[in-house]
């Protein structure tokens, strides 16, 4: 369904607004990944717009944008093959989305490379110790994470020093063709920069590069217990398939030898049709 609408609000550092139409009584949730503009993908407060939408809930909205682009243009379409190589990370970079962090300090999205590894691990192992985040019990080798890991979709969030606050990346989902656009995915932020949108600067770069890339389903399993991260990905445009029971068993940590719930939660790109 398409319709005009008018830009309610718009969340520039967090990277989602509220489209204001009369077809959708209460607002229409837009996230920057459905912005249609050349250069950043981003709004002002106030601009006229065309939306095409659908009913959905999300944040306490009764609709979702898919697509959002300004009143009296035509979508901008990236002009980039999606077998580029590099369309993946030039989407994540050009989305516009940054962010400060208590104090001023700006903080930015790259590709992961080898010398962020010794960061990145040592968040994933917070993440281990925790006992929510995963069934694995310490993190691979370099190596091994990055041959099991797309190059296109590997991702850190880092400060102008250099400093990692975070990471996502995703791995092949299936090895069979008709699987071939659909990833599984894990993100991981270090505790001690939680609450800043790191994991939605994460997730939002991750969208960009996988749909970039003509990769059309994300796809990942969560613990129950696991609340921030079940909201994060809800706020990301995640919905929950069903929950997966008893379908793995611990191996370390106060839960080791109990059997774990997961939920399963995905995004269909509304992009790639």
């Amino acid at each position: 369904m398409a319709t005009s609408g008018a830009v309610r609000e718009w969340y520039a550092e967090e990277g989602w607004g509220v489209i204001e139409t009369a077809e959708t009584p209460g607002g229409c949730w837009a996230h920057h990944s459905a912005v249609q503009t050349a250069g950043y993908r981003s709004l002002e407060q106030g601009a006229l717009v065309e939306v095409e939408w659908e009913p959905a809930r999300q944040d306490g909205f009764s609709y979702r944008a898919t697509r959002v682009w300004p009143a009296g243009e035509p979508p901008y379409t990236d002009d980039r093959s999606a077998g580029d190589p590099a369309a993946g990370l030039y989407a994540a970079y050009s989305s516009g989305l940054t962010l400060t962090l208590n104090g001023g300090a700006p903080a930015s999205i790259a590709a992961m490379t080898a010398e962020h590894w010794p960061q990145v691990r040592d968040i994933y192992a917070a993440g281990i110790a925790t006992g929510h985040a995963t069934f694995e019990s310490e993190p691979p080798t370099w190596e091994r994470f990055d041959e099991s890991r797309l190059a296109g979709q590997r991702l850190v969030v880092t400060t102008a020093g250099g400093c990692v606050l975070g990471w996502t990346a995703a791995s092949a989902a299936s090895d069979r063709c008709a699987y071939s656009g659909v990833v599984e995915h894990a993100v991981y932020v270090d505790p001690a920069a939680t609450g800043r949108s790191i994991g939605r600067l994460l997730l939002a770069g991750l969208i960009a590069s996988t749909e970039a890339a003509g990769i059309w389903t994300i796809q990942s399993g969560i613990f129950p217990e696991n609340a921030a991260s079940l909201a994060l990905h809800a706020a990301s445009g995640f919905r929950v398939v069903g929950v997966r029971e008893r379908v793995g068993k611990m191996t370390y940590g106060p839960l080791a030898g109990q059997w774990r719930d997961v939920v399963a939660v995905e995004r269909r790109s509304p992009r790639i049709v």
